[in-house]
């Protein structure tokens, strides 16, 4: 059973486009996964020797504040549950505001929110210039929205270590990466941590020498 949240929801465009910023670019990925601590120095050194768009999708990832361009965010649970963490960000948050309530709206103002929406339809990715539709609410799969529609010319991925191929979370993701992949504008991806999802894997130590 599909859990209330995940329900198919229109697309409400925000103000925001990530092409000023992203287009023609090479776009970062950082999640938290245990591989973004031991590989951290490498990590920063891929930052400042290629220069990509960093895109946090957790806000307790450990490279250094200063190299993340955005954080982002989509789900409207982990919204409540991680408030605090949200009004600490020292860089602008990426969210679609349609599917934030006034409460917590209130508790962020002293954060900058790029207002980029969001729309929900099971098994499908689609990219607009100031919005994205996911087939779930989940960071990753937002995240991927942004560079798309910012028109990246490559993702890269650290921190995404899975959880052991027979978890039933790594399935989960495995498949909204899938659905990516065969969406139609969907660019290429690849990992630079190691990683337990069905992703093209190159050692970050081999890119950022």
């Amino acid at each position: 059973v599909r859990a209330e949240f995940q329900k198919d929801i229109k697309i409400k465009n925000g103000n925001w486009s990530p092409l000023k910023k992203i287009k023609g670019k090479e776009v970062l990925l950082v999640a938290s996964g245990p591989k973004s601590i031991e590989y951290l120095n490498s990590i920063e050194n891929f930052i400042k020797k290629h220069k990509p768009y960093v895109i946090a999708v957790n806000n307790n990832v450990k490279i250094n504040k200063n190299l993340i361009d955005v954080y982002a965010a989509c789900n409207p649970l982990k919204f409540i549950a991680d408030i605090t963490s949200f009004k600490k960000l020292k860089r602008p948050l990426v969210a679609p505001e349609s599917i934030l309530d006034n409460n917590i709206k209130k508790k962020l103002t002293k954060i900058k929110i790029l207002n980029f929406g969001v729309g929900l339809e099971q098994n499908k990715y689609k990219f607009f210039k100031k919005g994205t539709i996911i087939p779930r609410f989940y960071t990753l799969a937002y995240a991927l929205g942004i560079a798309t529609c910012g028109k990246s010319k490559k993702i890269f991925l650290a921190g995404f270590d899975g959880y052991g191929i027979s978890d039933h979370r790594t399935k989960l993701i495995n498949n909204l990466l899938l659905q990516y992949s065969t969406s139609k504008g969907a660019i290429e991806l690849l990992a630079i941590t190691p990683t337990s999802y069905t992703l093209t894997f190159k050692s970050v130590y081999n890119l950022s020498q």
